[in-house]
């Protein structure tokens, strides 16, 4: 009669190496990301009175935490903030020779995409008013 140790050995042994295996593969995992629906984005265009496109705008983006987002409008004036937090913020736009454009409080909630066109007024305009 063979004797019961070993078999209960071997098989404390496999469970322990499945668990080591488990472990060691649960620890490789990215920790999950932010749903694409839990964020927002804000994007528009920036022109002239005229909607003559301002292809040297600026665009800044700031949280109501004071985190800044910038970025520069593409050649048809076009900017674009993606992968939002849901929050208040505030998007300033501006460029050379154009007085600045502030959107202030811009409450976004998650899976919004809010559109904030910005149609800049020359700077002499802003100092006649």
């Amino acid at each position: 009669m063979t004797s019961p140790a070993p078999c209960i050995f071997s098989r404390v042994i496999g469970v322990f190496a499945l668990v080591v295996l488990g472990l060691s593969l649960s620890a490789g995992q990215e920790p999950p990301k932010t749903a694409a629906s839990d964020l927002g984005a804000i994007n528009g265009t920036a022109t002239d009175q005229t909607q003559a496109v301002i292809a040297d705008a600026r665009v800044t983006l700031t949280s109501a935490a004071g985190e800044k987002l910038e970025t520069q409008v593409n050649d048809k004036g076009v900017y674009s903030f993606t992968g939002l937090k849901p929050g208040v913020y505030t998007l300033t736009v501006s460029a050379p020779n154009f007085a600045a454009k502030t959107f202030d409080s811009i409450t976004l909630a998650a899976g919004l995409e809010l559109a904030l066109d910005a149609a800049l007024k020359p700077a002499r305009a802003k100092a006649a008013e």
